[in-house]
């Protein structure tokens, strides 16, 4: 009888975790750098700033 190994995938390996940090930290600065800007400017580019969030993360999640 042949034994096969297979790997979890419910435990990402360590470089997808260093991965997803990083992103999670650049998703951060845009954020920020959308928080710093004032209700005109963000009006100005169709956001309002209820809406930062599920902009940033648009790709990422459904909302």
């Amino acid at each position: 009888m042949a034994f096969a190994r297979f790997r979890s995938t419910a435990r990402p390996s360590a470089g997808g975790r260093t991965r997803g940090y990083l992103e999670r930290l650049a998703r951060t600065d845009q954020i920020d750098a959308l928080n710093a800007k004032s209700d005109d400017e963000l009006a100005r580019m169709g956001l309002k700033r209820d809406d930062i969030p599920r902009h940033v993360f648009r790709d990422a999640i459904w909302l």
